[in-house]
């Protein structure tokens, strides 16, 4: 008889949340969009994917991923983007190259 366990491995980022008490992913999110808002400030091109929702009622919105691929593909299906588009949404697009004057005024999210 073995005493191994058939329990999933943790993650390092699993790991050092625990560990740590915070959400690792989430810090890193926010890391990479600090310095994505940096490279644009410098008028450096975007490298984040962007997805804007405009709504009707409430403040339009800007989902940002990882990459522009990952934007594009949740345009077509994603939990979240389904979620902010159910109520008031007029119109959702995925946007290659931004600027900041692009996504001001925008409430971000970072999922």
């Amino acid at each position: 008889m073995s005493d191994h366990t058939d329990e999933p491995t943790e993650s390092v980022d699993e790991r050092l949340s625990r560990e740590l008490g915070m959400d690792v992913k989430a810090i890193e999110q926010q890391a990479r969009f600090r310095l994505e808002h940096l490279r644009l400030q410098r008028g450096e091109p975007s490298q984040l994917g962007y997805l804007f929702i405009e709504r009707q009622e409430s403040k339009d919105i800007v989902v940002v991923f990882d990459t522009p691929a990952e934007a594009d593909e949740a345009l077509g299906e994603h939990p979240l983007i389904d979620s902010l588009c159910a109520e008031d949404c007029l119109d959702a697009y995925t946007q290659v190259s931004v600027a900041l004057d692009d996504i001001a005024d925008h409430e971000i999210i970072l999922p």
